[in-house]
């Protein structure tokens, strides 16, 4: 572990899981685990942080559309006024989002509108992507 950090462990069956890491003076209230390791969330000051390891690539389509409809609703069920959504959810909402083949999500898409979510980037570059790949070509 890391000096001076708490990590919050959610391993699931399969292996895969998320994790939060905090400050050993932070403390965190509400931990909710996924039993999937896929993500989990914890409350501090009033604000709801989420983490998300979505199921990746094109022929896990479905998978991940379950994980938008289901799990990550189980996640969201209580909206308080500030959340924190972070992770890797392995899909886009818009060609702008990606740089090789579209895995667009019908279901996180339905969730982001219908919760008024603000999406945003990854980190600033030049490029506006939430995710490249070096083997993949960009597109114009």
């Amino acid at each position: 572990m890391i000096q001076g950090y708490t990590a919050h462990l959610n391993v699931g069956t399969n292996k895969r899981g998320t994790a939060i890491l905090t400050r050993e003076q932070i403390s965190l209230t509400n931990i909710t685990r996924l039993p999937s390791g896929r993500g989990m969330a914890a409350s501090y000051q009033g604000i709801w942080l989420v983490n998300l390891y979505a199921p990746s690539g094109t022929a896990n389509r479905q998978e991940r559309e379950d994980f938008h409809n289901a799990e990550l609703v189980y996640l969201l069920r209580t909206l308080p006024p500030t959340m924190i959504v972070g992770g890797d959810l392995n899909c886009v909402l818009s060609r702008a989002d990606c740089t090789g083949n579209m895995n667009y999500s019908k279901a996180l898409d339905n969730l982001v509108r219908g919760l008024e979510l603000t999406m945003c980037e990854q980190q600033p570059t030049p490029e506006p992507y939430t995710h490249t790949t070096p083997h993949t070509e960009q597109h114009d």
